[in-house]
Formats: structure tokens, sequence, C-alpha cells
């Protein structure tokens, strides 16, 4: 009796294995066709041909019209038929794009996220520099000519770019804007601000020498309004001024005077020669 309860214990432990496998395979072998005929559905559906191209981004001076045609172009029948990193890559390369996302929606439509560069200047007239400082080559400069502009070597891009953030915002508050900032091959420093003021920087303390342009500011010897053509900073002891009008200088000349401006007290002279007239050694 206790060898036939035995033999009928391994008998149900057996027949509960057989179940388990028997189960097990049926599991698998659907997994597998579902598997299979989910990756032959994915397969046709990267194959169906593109027929709709959707730019989910509001655009300033990408051309929606010549980037839908460009990336047309590139995928071809099927949206495989390029790698899509490279599709991508293509798309990044155009002047404007900062950012591209492609996303492919049932059945026939492609999705596209651009972020474009935000510029700051203009860079001459062969690009403009974006807000992380980097100088992009482009010659659709049309929409930015209310930009400033910036100019000198490619490579000093960075220290023209940080040295425009500094002496744009010392000039702010005295309503005064950069219009023009040039360093050229000698590393002089000119600024032409907006109310039509050329001013010469030159090589050295670039910073002190707008300070000393503010002081004139603070102390009225200069307004925003004064017909000024050029300022020269090169002076270590004083600011070379053109004027655009004789009467201008002369109603200056009479502050100074009036005043008693003394010719020690250089933090508030203003010489009103002409460069070409001035003695002092320029920096």
């Amino acid at each position: 009796m206790q060898k036939t309860k035995r033999d009928y214990s391994k008998l149900k432990t057996i027949l509960r294995y057989v179940k388990l496998a028997m189960k097990t395979s049926i599991l698998t072998a659907l997994l597998g066709g579902i598997g299979f005929y989910s990756w032959q559905g994915i397969q046709i559906f990267l194959k169906l041909p593109i027929t709709e191209i959707v730019i989910n981004s509001k655009l300033h001076y990408v051309d929606r019209g010549k980037l839908s045609l460009h990336v047309k172009e590139m995928i071809g029948d099927s949206f495989i038929s390029k790698n899509i990193s490279h599709i991508q890559a293509e798309i990044q390369s155009m002047a404007w794009v900062d950012t591209v996302n492609l996303v492919r929606k049932w059945p026939d439509q492609l999705q596209m996220t651009i972020g474009e560069h935000t510029p700051i200047a203009r860079w001459s007239n062969i690009g403009f520099v974006n807000t992380r400082g980097e100088l992009i080559l482009t010659d659709n400069l049309e929409k930015l000519a209310i930009l400033p502009e910036l100019n000198g070597k490619k490579n000093d891009v960075a220290d023209i770019m940080h040295e425009y953030s500094v002496l744009a915002k010392i000039l702010q508050p005295y309503q005064l804007k950069i219009s023009y900032l040039e360093k050229n091959k000698r590393g002089a420093w000119r600024v032409a601000l907006d109310n039509n003021w050329k001013v010469t920087l030159g090589r050295d303390e670039v910073l002190k020498k707008i300070n000393r342009l503010t002081q004139l500011l603070d102390q009225q010897w200069l307004t925003i309004a004064s017909s000024v053509d050029t300022i020269d900073m090169r002076y270590p002891n004083g600011v070379s001024v053109k004027w655009s009008t004789d009467n201008l200088e002369k109603n200056i000349e009479g502050q100074v005077g009036k005043n008693k401006v003394s010719s020690t007290d250089h933090s508030k002279k203003i010489e009103l020669s002409h460069a070409k007239d001035m003695t002092h050694t320029r920096g």
C-alpha cells in the first residue's frame, strides 16, 4: 500500500512538470510568433514612404519650405533609406539650425522639432555670433540688420564677444548701445555707438578708457545728444574730441572755462584739439 502511494505521488510530480513544460513551450511559441510578426510590422512601417513632413517649431530664420524639400530629398522612398543619425546631422549642419529631433508617426508622417540659433551680433558680413559665443557662418543676414556688428580675426571671436558684453553693460545706464565693435589685426579696439559717436580705444586698458568716457557723461562735459563725430581715448591724460559742428565746440569750451577745470585735473579735462595736434603719446 505504501509503495502504491509513493508511486502515485511520483506520477503527480511528473505530470506537473510535463504540464509546466508544455505551458512554457506554448508561451515561447506565442512570444516568438508575436515577435516575428511585430518585427515584420515594424519593417513594413519603416518602409512606407513619407508623404507628409510636419515641423513642430516656430521658425524665425530657417525657411520651412526649403527645409522640408531638403529632408524629402534626403529620405527618398523610405525612412530607412538613410541612417537617421546621418539625416539629423545633415539638418543640423544648416546655418540656422542648432538642434533637431525626428519622430516617425503612423502611417506616413515625419515630425521634426527644430531649435534655431539665437544670434547676439552680426560678424562682419559672413555670419553671426550666437548666445554661446560661437561664430556661425552664413550669408543670410537680412533679418539681423538691427543687431550690432562685431569684426576682427576669427580666432578672436571669444575675446571680442567678451569685450562687447562688458562694454555694453557699462554703457547701458547711459542709454547708449554699441552698434559696431572691432579689434583689428594690431589688437586695437574701435567702437561705434548708436548715437553716431565713433570711439577709438587703442590696444591697452580698454575698460579704463571706457570708464573715462562715462566720467565725462557723469560730469556732463558730454551728453548723449552732443553732436560728436569722433572721440579718441588713446591719450593717458585727456580725450581728443572731434565735433560735427563748430558751434558745439565753442559751447563746450565755454562750459570747461566756466567750471575752471585745470590742466592738471585730468579726470575732468577735455582736450578739444584734433588728434594730429596732440603731443601726448597714444596707447
